[in-house]
């Protein structure tokens, strides 16, 4: 399993940590810059809130900002550094708007996404009355790239009937 978590205090740096992960055929540039997460930010969003994203519509950053300092003011902090995508919806004046990133946060390790590790993909919705909804599995790999897709879309559909629920 390659050692990609950012927050581990003895892990290699990261041109090594990406060496390894690249070799297992875990973190392409798609990865690494956010544009995969980007694309399942725009699926998402589709699927979810019935609103249509373009590239350009998501804040996207990557992971290769992030350096030794930072990683080492996170785990200080008690928290673990995670490329995020996040969708926020709001409505102002009857005029509903979406909000998409993708982007490395400092989560505290209570956060459910912050005990996710290795190559997991996780989706965490967050729905009135509900509440937290969490739906993990594999992510990357060859094989596992489907069940990735597959838990995404499960996320998927439990989104969609909480969302339907609460009007």
């Amino acid at each position: 399993m390659a050692r990609t978590e950012f927050w581990h205090p003895t892990g290699p740096p990261y041109e090594e940590a990406l060496a390894e992960a690249q070799a297992l055929g875990l973190a392409e540039p798609a990865d690494v810059e956010g544009y995969d997460a980007m694309a399942k930010a725009m699926i998402l969003a589709a699927l979810v809130f019935e609103h249509q994203l373009r590239p350009d519509h998501v804040l996207r950053r990557g992971i290769t900002g992030i350096d030794r300092a930072r990683i080492d003011v996170a785990r200080s902090e008690g928290g673990r550094i995670k490329q995020l995508v996040t969708l926020e919806r709001s409505e102002s004046d009857g005029t509903k708007s979406l909000t998409a990133r993708v982007e490395p946060a400092l989560l505290p390790r209570a956060d459910p996404l912050a005990a996710v590790v290795g190559v997991v993909n996780a989706v965490v919705c967050r729905v009135e009355p509900v509440g937290e909804v969490v739906v993990s599995g594999p992510g990357a790999g060859t094989k596992l790239a489907g069940q990735g897709v597959f838990s995404d879309l499960i996320a998927v559909a439990i989104a969609r009937r909480m969302r339907s629920r609460s009007r």
